[in-house]
């Protein structure tokens, strides 16, 4: 400690602290080396405090206020490997991992998806138009046409002469299989197909009246429709089935059978 006091004391004078104790008290400082510089640089490190370092760094870490608490392993749990925990848990029946509850299984019914030989009905195109509420005209479309004003003209006219009033109220959609899908796999599946068709149909059904009556124009449509379920609602409309419209606007000499056909169905 005197060691330590006299540094300090010579420290304090070199800042300029000549008088810092009583005069009449006796301050006895041994004869000690003193540095040229009174701190510690990287190039005037005493002996001395590097071997304080060193035994401060041996000291044990519980008289910094921390200690290291024993871990107790138990040799045949760290013995074990997972196999054989794995098969002591199934052999012994006293080991409870889980209380599951019981798992109750509910019958449903999967119906099969339904084949279709031709292959002209796994691709096709249909256009819809719904006309005052009244009429909903679903009809066959090819691949490669493209008149769609000829054929809506077509609709319009035909819906005029059937109801006896100007068209006032009308809307037309398009209906592509299987358009931008490009998966083979789900090409192929018959029950897709069906339920885009039917769920397409139907989004138009809840803006009509259940009186609404159907005109499927199109033999290969016809089939399609015939195929969907008989729990869609669209069994239960009044259906009356034509020739598509672009056959009726290529060949006009059937315009006269569909007229027949239409007129029987539609009561104004």
């Amino acid at each position: 400690m005197l060691i330590d006091a006299s540094q300090q004391a010579y420290c304090l004078e070199q800042m300029g602290i000549v008088s810092w104790v009583p005069q009449n008290s006796s301050f006895e400082s041994p004869t000690i080396l003193r540095p040229t510089i009174p701190w510690i640089t990287e190039h005037s490190q005493s002996a001395e405090f590097l071997g304080r370092i060193d035994k401060g760094s041996k000291q044990d870490k519980s008289s910094f206020g921390f200690q290291s608490t024993p871990v107790a392993s138990d040799p045949e749990l760290t013995q074990k490997t997972v196999a054989e925990l794995k098969e002591e848990l199934l052999s012994n029946s006293s080991v409870i991992v889980e209380d599951l509850q019981p798992i109750e299984e509910f019958a449903v019914d999967i119906l099969p998806s339904q084949e279709i030989e031709d292959a002209g009905l796994q691709a096709f195109s249909a256009q819809l138009y719904a006309i005052e509420n009244r009429l909903l005209i679903l009809t066959h479309i090819p691949q490669q046409f493209q008149e769609f004003d000829v054929i809506e003209n077509m609709a319009l006219k035909m819906s005029q002469a059937l109801l006896k009033q100007s068209i006032q109220e009308w809307q037309s959609a398009h209906f592509s299989w299987p358009d931008r899908l490009n998966n083979s796999y789900f090409v192929e599946k018959t029950d897709w197909m069906l339920g885009a068709f039917e769920s397409f149909i139907e989004r138009y059904l809840e803006d009509l009246s259940s009186s609404v009556t159907l005109i499927i124009a199109g033999q290969q449509l016809q089939k399609v429709v015939e195929l969907l379920p008989e729990t869609s609602p669209i069994h239960n409309l009044v259906k009356v089935n034509i020739d598509s419209l672009p056959e009726l606007y290529r060949i006009p000499e059937l315009k006269k059978d569909a007229w027949g056909a239409m007129k029987k169905v539609v009561l104004v």
